[in-house]
């Protein structure tokens, strides 16, 4: 195997900076959460996009998170970039 060769099953991860309103119904103050999550798409396997940084604000804070398009057109939504990445429980545990 070269240098260049990666491992046969290995799994590639992306560490980005999402928005965190807390899993709740009722949002909390805005904090950003750095996550790792996998490279390809949860829906259909297909490669999620390049993360860029960008800024987002909220009652009048700005803040740096990244953004990314998936080319599938699959789109990423925070909340559900959160449950992948451990970060919160699933829609279905929560009380």
């Amino acid at each position: 195997m070269t240098t260049t060769e990666k491992p046969a099953g290995r799994i590639e991860e992306m560490t980005v900076r999402v928005p965190d309103y807390g899993p709740g119904l009722r949002a909390r103050p805005l904090r950003v959460t750095t996550v790792t999550i996998r490279t390809r798409c949860p829906r259909c396997g297909g490669p999620r996009g390049k993360p860029s940084p960008a800024l987002r604000g909220m009652r009048g804070q700005t803040h740096e998170v990244d953004i990314w398009t998936n080319p599938c057109g699959h789109v990423d939504l925070n909340a559900d970039v959160l449950i992948e990445a451990g970060v919160h429980p699933p829609y279905e545990d929560r009380t």
